[in-house]
């Protein structure tokens, strides 16, 4: 459908045409409902009658509308005439960047700063799980205040699951009508765009994966965004020929002329050149938004050369304040990244610096998980991380460079379900706690220097390391403790009352603490002194409180983290600043955010979605649990019928357990209280359920009954806040938990819950004990062979074991009958193996079953993610939500600039 200016197409009156394209004509047109000019892009009379296009139009309009960024050209509708149907468009004025192109070679302060735009709406659309597929100058208009805006997510889709084929979608538009240059027309397109290997996109800017017709993701942008910096550069095209037939040949096969960059182009901007046009998407830049660094340092090499008083002048596409602006961020992140730390006074403690966002991911960091403990060095410059490895056996201890955002594993130590981290002083060191209580001082090169000392399996919480190599923790009972490295013996600083403490934290002189007290949900800031020459007192509300120079503290309030200005004396005034209010809690102990005085870290409440799924033995999805939350650890009930599960509600900040009945499809919210309520148990004849909670302000022992009968009650007041229910013996006399402090496996006898007795108990650790369904014999993980595996043992002890697994294993399970068991490898994959039980246990041959999605760690650390139906055909299991981003944790750095703007 061709429309002449003067014309109407519904309640727009066509203004003139601006260019045509594989799936439309675009024209300027005047709103004369809203009395503002659009843009429309009709669909053209060819491919009307095209069901398929017709549907991809209208996913075109559906993606484009989850799209709202300020350098994205924003959609305002869909109009329908008849049978034609066109988006309604923002209209963005200026020239496009192919138009400024044309003109010659882009100088690196004019380029440098619309490069930077681009990278934060690609950066955002992929966060919103959408591609543009078809990035190009022509694609990309500066308006004349120098804004960036991105036309024509024409080839964007949500992103796809792995495995699915790379499809593609329309034709961006050409900057002017009637352009003949075929490596820069219109998109090559076809009406079977769904399936493999047809080849779509622009020529000279398709990444090697899209001129194959392979999978598409997100790192074929990065390569378009290579390919468009490059031309900005150099006024040239990266990769060209005579027709599209060459020109996709050069871009399989070529390099681009590299010596064409201008002889002043700056290391990092040639670095990130080359890291985004890597053939091999593998080896290329894996999100876009790591392209900020290179670009910022960029900048700085902008800012600091001696003719960049000449060349600001020469500028004229942007405004001189906001070159100044993004050369300000550049200085805030090489102040970081090379060392180079600005120091503000106390007087001017938050700087015009900009604050600077990304994520670390689980797609870049395989350990990163939703329970991951986290640290960021007092410098910024360093996340450490540790999480169970990823090869099993232990936990792999990791630091994360900001700079250049590589991994760097420090060791594997043989941790259990209590270890902590804290940061030397200079930021050169780590202080590891491991399984038992033992702290370690681990060097940032790997190397372990000292083993200070056994704090024992009940110290708690995080540790803090201040001045003249002292450090403390909260021992039994909740007391915060001073110790030093090199020995001595731990001596009591704040002894606890009723009220516990938590978290202590030093301040700068060396001499004064923070230190939370109380559970999470009704939690005191406590100023203190480590000589008790102050009277503890309480300052403001909040748990977790850290202190941060120049005078700031830090703090949550369930969901949100605040800010507030501390001169080491008063009370906290007023709300703080807000800093986010979507932080995620989950374990008792799990800070959730680290902080120093340039780079906060922290988990954010989207950062892990999951749903519970059934899979049958070929691993095909047989029906998902009806849950709007975030549930992991079901246990299925006695009946077969009901599932109690725990999940985390954002509105409440904490985990509840849940009963699901599977007949009805419906769940029950089981507990309410603030505290957490975790690892669900199901008492012999299915009338009670037994659970972890925090409600007393570290975990412990409780019991409800089904029917409400009977109410909530203690069942075991714990000597620490480390113990997981495992398992209730079928005759009903004993609970196995796992000490996770220790690693080791005690039990109770419910009808008599006084003291613990140790069950198993060896150097390595022990975990995920399981009676058989006839009570004659428990089931356990144990790295005592320095890999995790499932063995057996009869009940009671006599001694005797069995090894079930092969291959490495987790998460042992008894079908119901007692003559299959199952376990998960590290590679996440389901096992089963055939047991016999008469006269003794004996294990048969394990085959796999499948690969499912589990969601979070496997092995230490967490409980079973997955149950087994009574006939063994099926499993729930916890899996991540299709199209949910992986697990990460959110980095800002010089997050003190968001005090002054709030």
């Amino acid at each position: 459908m061709t429309l002449s200016s003067g014309t109407r197409f519904g309640a727009f009156e066509i203004v003139a045409p601006i260019g045509a394209g594989g799936m439309g004509e675009v024209y300027r047109a005047r709103d004369t409902r809203l009395k503002r000019d659009v843009a429309i892009k009709v669909l053209p009379d060819a491919v009307a009658s095209d069901e398929e296009r017709v549907a991809r139009f209208q996913r075109e309009a559906e993606l484009l509308a989850t799209l709202a960024h300020p350098h994205i050209a924003s959609i305002y509708g869909l109009e329908v005439v008849g049978e034609d149907r066109a988006l309604v468009m923002e209209l963005v004025d200026g020239e496009t960047l192919a138009d400024r192109i044309a003109r010659g070679a882009m100088p690196l302060d004019e380029a440098l700063p619309i490069a930077r735009q681009i990278v934060d709406a690609l950066d955002y659309a992929h966060e919103h799980r959408v591609l543009h597929r078809d990035l190009k100058p022509a694609n990309i208009k500066v308006t004349s205040d120098g804004q960036v805006k991105i036309l024509d997510f024409g080839l964007a889709k949500a992103l796809e699951q792995a495995g699915e084929t790379g499809g593609a979608g329309q034709a961006g538009l050409a900057s002017r009508a009637g352009v003949a240059d075929l490596t820069n027309s219109p998109t090559l397109t076809s009406p079977a765009y769904t399936q493999e290997g047809i080849i779509l996109g622009t020529a000279a800017y398709m990444s090697p994966e899209q001129a194959r017709g392979t999978v598409v993701d997100e790192r074929s942008d990065v390569w378009a965004f290579g390919v468009v910096l490059f031309e900005m550069l150099t006024g040239r095209q990266a990769f060209a020929g005579e027709s599209v037939s060459d020109t996709m040949a050069a871009v399989l096969r070529a390099e681009p002329e590299w010596t064409h960059l201008p002889a002043d182009t700056p290391a990092s901007m040639r670095r990130l050149l080359r890291h985004c046009l890597v053939k091999d998407r593998k080896l290329r830049l894996r999100a876009i938004g790591d392209a900020r660094f290179e670009l910022e340092e960029s900048l700085e090499y902008v800012r600091t050369a001696p003719d960049a008083t000449q060349r600001a002048v020469k500028s004229s596409s942007l405004p001189r304040m906001m070159i100044a602006a993004l050369a300000g961020a550049a200085i805030a992140v090489l102040a970081i990244f090379a060392g180079r730390i600005v120091r503000p006074s106390a007087t001017d403690s938050t700087t015009s610096e900009e604050p600077i966002y990304f994520k670390l991911t689980a797609a870049d960091y395989p350990g990163l998980n939703p329970t991951v403990v986290f640290e960021v060095s007092p410098d910024g410059r360093f996340v450490a991380l540790l999480a169970p490895s990823s090869s099993g056996g232990g936990s792999e201890l990791g630091v994360i460079s900001l700079n250049d955002r590589v991994f760097r594993q420090l060791g594997r130590p043989q941790s259990g379900g209590n270890t902590r981290l804290a940061w030397s002083p200079d930021s050169r060191s780590l202080l590891l706690r491991q399984a038992g209580g033992v702290v370690s001082r681990v060097e940032r090169d790997g190397r372990v220097t000292q083993t200070v000392l056994p704090l024992g399996a009940t110290s708690t919480g995080p540790l803090a390391w201040g001045p003249d190599d002292q450090f403390m923790f909260v021992a039994p009972g909740r007391n915060v403790m001073l110790s030093r490295l090199g020995g001595g013996d731990p001596r009591v600083i704040l002894k606890a009352a009723d009220r516990r403490y938590t978290s202590p934290a030093f301040l700068e002189d060396g001499r004064s603490i923070l230190v939370g007290q109380g559970p999470v949900w009704d939690s005191d800031i406590v100023l203190a002194s480590l000589d008790g020459s102050r009277v503890p007192s309480v300052i403001g509300r909040g748990y977790y409180p850290a202190w941060v120079p120049p005078g700031f503290v830090v703090a949550a309030q369930g969901s949100r983290l605040g800010a507030w200005r501390f001169d080491g004396n008063n009370p906290l005034l007023g709300d703080g600043v807000t800093l986010t209010d979507q932080l995620m809690l989950r374990p008792t102990n799990d800070v959730g955010f680290a902080v120093s005085k340039r780079t906060l870290v922290y988990r954010s409440q989207q950062s892990w979605a999951t749903r519970l799924t059934w899979f049958d033995r070929q691993g095909l999805e047989s029906g998902t649990l009806k849950f709007d939350l975030d549930c992991r650890n079901p246990e299925l009930a006695p009946n077969g019928v009901t599932v109690a599960v725990e999940c985390f509600d954002p509105a409440f900040g904490s985990r509840d357990m849940w009963v699901y009945d599977l007949a009805r499809e419906v769940g029950t919210r089981f507990t309410t209280h603030p505290g957490d309520d975790s690892d669900p148990l199901w008492s012999p004849d299915g009338q009670t359920l037994m659970f972890t909670s925090t409600r007393q302000g570290e975990n412990d022992i409780f019991s409800k009954s089904i029917g409400g009968a009977k109410p909530e009650e203690l069942l075991f007041d714990l000597p620490t806040d480390t113990g997981t229910t495992n398992s209730w013996s079928p005759d009903g006399t004993q609970v196995l938990l796992l000490s996770g402090g220790s690693g080791d496996v005690v039990g109770f006898d419910p009808a008599h819950p006084g003291t613990l007795a140790t069950v198993l108990n060896s150097p390595a650790n022990e975990i995920e004990t399981q009676f058989s369904p006839d009570g004659r014999f428990i089931s356990y993980s144990s790295n005592e062979s320095g890999r995790y595996e499932v063995y057996v043992e009869p009940w009671p002890r006599t001694g005797d074991r069995s090894q079930v697994s092969t291959n490495g294993g987790n998460d042992g399970r008894w079908r119901h009958d007692g003559n299959e068991m199952f376990y998960i490898t590290q590679d996440r994959t389901l096992w089963s193996v055939p047991v016999s039980r008469t006269p003794k246990f004996v294990p048969g041959k394990p085959a796999p079953l499948f690969r499912p999605g589990i969601a979070g760690p496997i092995g230490p650390g967490h409980r079973f993610p997955y149950a087994v139906s009574h006939d063994g055909k099926h499993f729930l299991m916890y899996v991540d939500k299709p199209g949910a981003p992986p697990p990460s944790l959110q980095v800002i750095v010089n997050w003190q600039a968001l005090l002054k703007k709030k």
